[in-house]
């Protein structure tokens, strides 16, 4: 079994548009379900964020360049630069990743250190929903989709990628929220937190050298008794299947006729909204956990027919991915769910108050990026996808963590935990 580094410190940020978003937006779309979930417009009382250095290391420059990104203005202070050699690599012109990072360059002095940085934003009150998301630079090098929209990794051995540090880092930051009491009261949702939209290099971090769990509830204390020569290292309860993360461009100005075409729908259907009333048919429509008080919350588009029925309709979550795209029977192969799908980025790209319409706070010009999650299994789901010009970023999945494991673990590998001081929260 071998050890980590020792444990790093965790800071809160109590206002994290103006102490995280300078850090994670030069990383688009890498950063994006962090972005768009702290972007949301809706946060609870007991919403926290978390990162691996402290607030006050958001430079003037830093919030400068933020402040030119939330009002899609251009900043004289800031100074952009090309990218590190380590971030270089090659890339057909035709990628959309490649294209936007053309324009939006990662400065050299987005992160305070040359070390791997890990953010994340927690509620605890969302059960039965996603209860926390984690971005990491370590992903960085760890996404690259092959042409057949498979993933491969793509090997990095720049400091920054320093899988054990990251390790480090993540353990630290689960056993920070192990450690803040939970507003909820049953013991089981006090020690399981479901993990949404995980990039896969973090979820092996999180296993350890034990194999993923497959299958059941991600809300189990149950971990499997048989595994094989491990280190016994593994916080996970479960891990849904896998998905494919596909990336959505945001539109280039030389699209605009064409993608305004695309929200053309056949006679006798129109684009309405969703009334509170119909919320309830969108939640018996799919099997993975939502609530009507969420639904209320968020990005929507409907198409009705000729009656007034609702056919077909969509959401953008929390976290800025295309979500409960669904078309009823009989309305099905018309171009519906791509029509809902379109309408949903242009509220988001640029549109109508920069995002506001659909529910994020400050999207600037040219970072209306949307996912979308898709089961690697689901070719009807990916084939929308792709029809409105995405492409598949990374692998993700969703999994639940025993906090109480957690600082086992910690314990074990990194020689016990930390006092409030070291956990930036004296």
């Amino acid at each position: 079994m071998s050890t980590l580094p020792p444990l790093p410190s965790t800071f809160p940020h109590a206002d994290p548009l103006l102490t995280l978003l300078p850090h994670l937006l030069p990383l688009l779309p890498s950063s994006l379900p962090l972005v768009r979930r702290l972007q949301f417009h809706f946060s609870s009382i007991h919403a926290t964020a978390l990162a691996t250095f402290p607030a006050s290391l958001a430079s003037a420059s830093k919030i400068e360049s933020f402040a030119a990104c939330w009002f899609g203005k251009s900043s004289q202070s800031v100074e952009f630069s090309t990218q590190p050699p380590s971030y270089q690599r090659s890339v057909k012109s035709t990628d959309p990743i490649n294209f936007y990072q053309k324009k939006h360059p990662i400065s050299r002095n987005v992160f305070p250190t040359a070390e791997p940085l890990m953010l994340t934003s927690i509620d605890r009150t969302r059960r039965p929903e996603t209860e926390c998301w984690i971005f990491s630079t370590h992903e960085i090098a760890n996404k690259k989709p092959t042409a057949n929209n498979t993933l491969q990794s793509e090997p990095n051995q720049h400091k920054i990628h320093d899988a054990s540090t990251a390790r480090s880092q993540l353990l630290a930051l689960l056993l920070a929220i192990a450690e803040t009491a939970s507003p909820l009261s049953t013991a089981e949702s006090q020690s399981i937190l479901v993990l949404g939209s995980v990039h896969i290099s973090l979820l092996h971090l999180l296993a350890g050298d034990e194999p993923l769990p497959e299958g059941g509830s991600l809300r189990s204390p149950q971990r499997s008794q048989s595994r094989g020569k491990t280190d016994g290292t593994s916080v996970l309860v479960g891990a849904s299947s896998g998905y494919l993360k596909w990336l959505i461009l945001p539109s280039r100005p030389e699209e605009t006729e064409a993608r305004k075409a695309e929200f053309t729908l056949p006679p006798g259907y129109s684009f309405s909204a969703l009334q509170p009333g119909e919320l309830a048919r969108v939640v018996s429509s799919t099997s993975i956990p939502r609530t009507e008080a969420t639904l209320a919350t968020l990005g929507s588009v409907c198409v009705r027919d000729s009656s007034g029925g609702v056919v077909s309709w969509g959401f953008l979550g929390v976290d800025g991915s295309l979500s409960s795209l669904y078309t009823e029977e009989g309305h099905r192969g018309k171009g519906l769910a791509k029509a809902v799908a379109r309408r949903l980025v242009a509220g988001v790209d640029g549109g109508e108050g920069d995002g506001v319409r659909m529910g994020y706070r400050g999207v600037g010009e040219g970072e209306g990026w949307v996912h979308s999650d898709i089961d690697v299994e689901n070719r009807g789901s990916a084939a929308v996808a792709r029809a409105i010009g995405g492409t598949v970023g990374w692998e993700c999945r969703w999994v639940g963590v025993d906090l109480g494991r957690v600082r086992e673990v910690v314990s074990r590998l990194c020689g016990g935990g930390r006092g409030l001081a070291e956990s930036g929260q004296s």
